[in-house]
């Protein structure tokens, strides 16, 4: 294997997924649809199937995959390979509400126009409060009744407790999509490897594809991003390395301003920055935000 590779790798993630015309990604596709969701669709289209990301902000934003079933319901999958954190809780539930707004037409009414939103996050993390394969969350009272007509569904699918389950049944006795979400978490084995399921062998084929064509990293603003990517899914905070990128796109696209204003941020700060410039934020909305 290519040394360096992580199955939960948002990038390979997104290369595994990405083709709704490819049979493997739509394998794949399906495996985790209808087997983490329960969603069975007739159809189901990826509209954000680009591998490169247009621009260096919120990896996730970019390298997750959105999808729409027949029934116009959108399915939100990412790979998020770090621990849980407030930010990380923040932004999830931010990502659900932006695609539901997304939705709303002027002049059109809700009912014509809004979908429910369906986000499944593969986390390298487990929840201490809540260790199982997959924690569901929904808008709930305080009977536990689910709120009527409730839009938005998540679940964490944490990838820590496969390993588990593995402990318990077997490796040999996991299904297709619990050897799936075990290669995430731990690779091609040698152990997975003597197995024969169809879902091993796609996902051979996609790996050795994915290293002979090596299609994800041949940009230099592409390695650039992986690194940025990197520093933020380690916890890190790597301060330095956010304010060179951040300077260097500032005077990309702002050139001419003053950077003063851009000296000493936080690592969130210097997050939220980037995000703002490569949308070509105003320079005083920008200092709003962090002044």
């Amino acid at each position: 294997m290519k040394p360096g590779i992580d199955f939960k790798n948002d990038l390979f993630f997104k290369y595994l997924l990405h083709d709704d015309q490819d049979p493997d990604c739509l394998y794949l596709l399906r495996l985790l649809i209808e087997g983490i969701l329960h969603i069975h669709p007739h159809h189901i289209q990826v509209m954000n199937p680009e591998l490169y990301p247009q621009n260096n902000k919120d990896k996730n934003m970019k390298l997750d995959l959105t999808i729409v079933d027949d029934k116009g319901q959108i399915i939100n999958i990412e790979m998020q390979n770090s621990m849980f954190n407030q930010y990380h809780y923040y932004r999830f539930q931010g990502y659900g509400a932006k695609l539901l707004a997304n939705q709303i037409k002027q002049g059109q009414s809700y009912i014509d126009t809004m979908n429910p939103i369906f986000q499944m996050i593969l986390i390298d993390d487990m929840d201490s409060r809540h260790p199982k394969l997959y924690d569901w969350y929904t808008s709930k009272n305080d009977e536990n009744h689910q709120e009527r007509y409730n839009l938005i569904h998540r679940v964490y699918v944490q990838l820590p407790y496969i390993n588990v389950i593995s402990e318990t049944k077997g490796i040999e006795n996991l299904t297709e999509l619990e050897l799936l979400l075990y290669i995430f978490k731990n690779g091609l084995s040698d152990d997975i490897m003597r197995i024969e399921k169809e879902v091993i062998k796609i996902m051979e084929r996609k790996f050795k594809r994915y290293n002979r064509e090596d299609i994800l990293l041949s940009d230099e603003e592409m390695i650039e991003f992986e690194e940025w990517s990197k520093a933020l899914e380690r916890g890190l905070a790597m301060k330095e390395k956010q304010k060179e990128l951040v300077l260097k796109y500032f005077h990309k696209f702002y050139s001419g301003y003053n950077d003063d204003f851009l000296q000493e941020l936080t690592s969130n700060e210097y997050d939220l920055v980037l995000d703002m410039i490569i949308d070509r934020q105003d320079i005083e909305n920008i200092k709003k935000e962090i002044l």
